[in-house]
């Protein structure tokens, strides 16, 4: 569990993301010490992503960011008051 930890830290210290970091370190804690083998991670990791309230998510931030960047009357036929923000309109839906 510490070459984990460390493993970790010493990714987070070179300046990688720290997502790469959590999933690099993790597949490496995995494989070596583990022993479970590489494909049924990545097949766990990747089923995880099947999820449609996951998906949702940056499509709301996508919705926000083209109201925000289009001036769109949605917007403002939507809100009762004038907001120039996109996000504050879909945040509100």
């Amino acid at each position: 569990m510490t070459i984990l930890l460390f493993v970790f830290i010493a990714v987070l210290a070179v300046g990688v993301p720290v997502f790469i970091a959590l999933a690099g370190s993790s597949l490496l804690y995995t494989h070596f010490i583990a022993g479970i083998p590489d494909f049924v991670i990545l097949h766990r990791m990747a089923g995880g992503l099947d999820s449609f309230p996951l998906l949702a998510v940056p499509f709301f931030i996508l919705a926000g960011n083209l109201m925000n960047s289009a001036a769109s009357p949605i917007a403002s036929t939507i809100l009762p008051w004038r907001s120039p923000d996109g996000c504050a309109a879909v945040s509100r839906m």
